[in-house]
């Protein structure tokens, strides 16, 4: 009985994880500009803050 539920959630979680990815990479595909563009100045801020 527990190990049937186990392997059902399992297999649950396998296949949100799988859509997640799909759904992620769809958004970064999307918006790869801006993403990049974000990070950037993430780290010019990071950098500009410690060496401050």
């Amino acid at each position: 009985m527990i190990s049937a539920a186990f392997i059902r959630l399992s297999s649950v979680i396998r296949t949100g994880l799988a859509k997640g990815k799909v759904i992620i990479m769809d958004l970064w595909a999307r918006c790869k500009g801006q993403s990049v563009a974000a990070v950037s100045v993430w780290v010019l801020y990071l950098t500009a803050t410690e060496s401050g």
